[in-house]
């Protein structure tokens, strides 16, 4: 859940920054299932080369997401000691608030520039 959480926190984010978007067919072009923001490694891609994450951060996020897909995709199968997961679990640790903070704080400069 608290993959899903940070996704929708960096979607967020984006659509802060992206000007045009005022209908649902103009948000589905672009995050839709087709679009090219439509995944969350996308989405976190953008935001690390857009410098709102650097790239400790985006590490981290992409451990989240790769979690949450193991899990989606190998329901029951897994367990937190699996040995990819434990490797990702190890990545995550972190202040997740001040986490937040920091990318808040680059969104703002930036809108601010």
């Amino acid at each position: 859940m608290f993959a899903s959480y940070l996704e929708d926190r960096v979607l967020s984010l984006i659509k802060t920054r992206l000007h045009h978007l005022t209908s649902a067919n103009e948000e589905d072009a672009i995050f839709g299932s087709n679009g090219p923001l439509s995944t969350f490694g996308n989405r976190l891609a953008l935001s690390y080369h857009l410098g709102w994450v650097d790239k400790e951060q985006k590490s981290k996020l992409d451990a989240f997401r790769k979690i949450r897909n193991e899990f989606a995709h190998r329901a029951f199968k897994l367990q937190f000691s699996h040995p990819d997961i434990a490797g990702r679990l190890a990545i995550i640790d972190y202040d997740v608030p001040a986490f937040l903070k920091r990318i808040r704080a680059a969104v703002a400069d930036d809108i601010i520039m």
